[in-house]
Order: structure tokens, then sequence, then C-alpha cells
């Protein structure tokens, strides 16, 4: 007769537990880091820092953006590719620095696989493209 209250008290519990509504942490709670496998001045910075600025008015979190150049972006990717997975350290990069790397190079990180793709920030016309007046 105890192990069938012992194990009706456990079942109540459970059910008592499953029914609290979960309490999930505020994102964001800290600064978001948006790293830049490029210059400050160029193209690619530039488009960071404006969105940066735009998140920061509507997350109303600090947003800062960090300039690790050299290596085509590989050097950024592996900064990223280290960084803990929770959305706090995001990436701004382009063809040169997502794409012909990975398909040239043997990088420490795996584009496909250690990156989840959020949005897509500028596209340009290819003067190819463009109608001839």
């Amino acid at each position: 007769m105890k192990a069938f209250f012992a194990a009706a008290f456990a079942i109540a519990c459970g059910l008592i537990t499953a029914c609290m509504p979960a309490l999930a942490q505020s994102y964001p709670s800290r600064p978001i880091t948006i790293v830049v496998g490029f210059p400050p001045g160029g193209p690619t910075d530039t488009v960071a820092r404006i969105m940066a600025d735009r998140m920061k008015t509507t997350l109303g979190e600090n947003v800062i953006v960090e300039n690790v150049s050299g290596a085509s972006g590989t050097i950024a990717g592996a900064k990223v590719a280290r960084a803990e997975p929770d959305g706090y350290t995001l990436s701004v990069g382009q063809w040169t620095s997502n794409v012909g790397p990975a398909a040239i190079y043997s990088l420490p990180y795996d584009m496909l696989k250690d990156f989840e793709p959020v949005s897509l920030l500028t596209t340009s016309a290819s003067r190819a493209c463009l109608p001839r007046i």
C-alpha cells in the first residue's frame, strides 16, 4: 500500500510540475557581438555597423562590431565557429569569406554544419545584368 501511495504522490508531483509555465531567459540579456572578417571602413563593415545600430535600437542591448580581418575572412570565421552557439556572436560575411575559402581550402570549421544562416543583408546587380540605355 505504501508503494501505491508513493507512486501516486510521484505522479501527482510530476503532473503539477508539467502544468507549470516554463520560465525562459529573455533575449538578449547581454551585449551581442557581430564579427566582421574585413577591415573597418569597407562595405561589409559599413553594413554591419548600420545593422548593429538598428539592432541596438530594436533590442535595447549593446551590439558590438568587431573587425577580425585577414585570410579572406577565415580568421573571423574560425573565431565565430569557436564561440558558444547561444546567439550572442554573429558573423557578417560575403562570397569571398563564406563560399570561396570553404570551397578551396581545408578550414578548421565547416561552413554548412557550424553556422546557421539568419538573413540575407544585401544584394547587388551585376553590370552584365543591367539594361542598356
